[in-house]
């Protein structure tokens, strides 16, 4: 069947998330950075903790034009190895303190379209610049995040309340387990790339063609024109074209917050106060506010930055009013009960 005119497949109609789709003239996407993200994906990165990492996202017109930027914050599995049931309970407990809190002095979220925040796993072909969700190679079916105990004891591994590791499965029986990168004890575990290679056959018109059908509905490859150079066997042996273009956002279904984006945050106001230049900042600073960085170095900041005397007490003085403001977020955050610090 033909290629679609934007190199995707016409079959392809089962969507992921709304990254990347158009609703009334406006759609979302993952800011990208020419240089790539700190962690080899293509999207700006904001920041990394061991469970999770939070993107740069935008609200475009059709013409390309931002609108607004929010913060996207994904959950990964937790390299501390806190067992998934932990995990779960905190992304919970999270959410719903965040729906609680009531303060201008705490990061609002963002409204986005359900899907945004939960949907099925993530990845993103580079080339079409497009999401899709992974199918399974043997039947074409959607991977999800395995949770069923059964199982995952079937292949050797721990209930899914108590690993540390998640797996991605169709929920068919006798079908391999896939994660990113196996823990050594799953011998029966494919991996990330293996689950690349694995569609091989299905966008090579190997597979039988109700599984091929089924499959592409997700899998933009099978019908896009380009595959016969991103499949194509070639350079280092076993490798494929395929395996740099096609990038797991999130492997496992996707549990995510979206916030307000703000350029700054209170340690920056604290370092700008000092007289720090904003591109001495430590950490990512992608597309920051030209107007907010000429406003901070222009001329009248200060009442009395000529006054060796009153000048330091004047900024002294905005930095308490700062951490005053940061007591205030993290009060409210405890007047829904549950502690921030600690």
């Amino acid at each position: 069947m033909a290629a679609g005119d934007d190199g995707g497949s016409e079959r392809t109609s089962a969507r992921t998330s709304p990254f990347g789709q158009e609703r009334a003239g406006l759609r979302l996407r993952l800011a990208r950075t020419a240089a790539g993200a700190a962690d080899g994906s293509p999207f700006v990165l904001l920041r990394s903790t061991a469970g999770s990492r939070t993107y740069l996202a935008e609200v475009v017109t059709d013409a390309g034009a931002v609108l607004q930027r929010f913060q996207w914050k994904l959950r990964l599995d937790d390299a501390d190895g806190r067992a998934n049931a932990e995990v779960d309970d905190a992304w919970r407990r999270e959410r719903e303190t965040l729906a609680r809190v009531r303060s201008p002095f705490v990061v609002a979220p963002f409204p986005v379209p359900a899907a945004v925040e939960a949907s099925a796993p993530l990845w993103w072909c580079l080339r079409l610049d497009r999401g899709f969700a992974p199918v399974s190679p043997q039947t074409g079916a959607p991977l999800h995040t395995c949770r069923d105990d059964a199982t995952l004891r079937a292949n050797g591994l721990p209930a899914y309340a108590d690993g540390a590791v998640r797996f991605v499965h169709d929920g068919r029986p006798g079908t391999p387990l896939y994660a990113m990168v196996p823990p050594p004890s799953a011998r029966s575990v494919r991996s990330g790339r293996d689950l690349v290679r694995d569609w091989a056959p299905l966008v090579r018109g190997e597979a039988d063609d109700a599984v091929a059908d089924r499959a592409a509905a997700s899998l933009p490859c099978i019908d896009c024109r380009h595959r016969g150079e991103c499949w194509a066997s070639g350079g280092a042996p076993g490798e494929l074209p395929a395996e740099r273009e096609l990038r797991p956002v999130s492997f496992h279904d996707v549990e995510a917050l979206a916030f307000e984006h703000h350029d700054f945050d209170w340690s920056d106001a604290c370092a700008l106060l000092g007289g720090a230049e904003h591109d001495e900042l430590g950490g990512p600073r992608p597309l920051v506010d030209q107007a907010a960085v000429a406003r901070l170095r222009g001329d009248g900041q200060w009442l009395f930055a000529a006054d060796p005397a009153r000048g330091p007490i004047e900024k002294l003085r905005a930095k308490l009013l700062a951490f005053r403001d940061l007591c205030a977020g993290v009060a409210a955050v405890h007047a829904t009960g549950r502690p921030h610090l600690g």
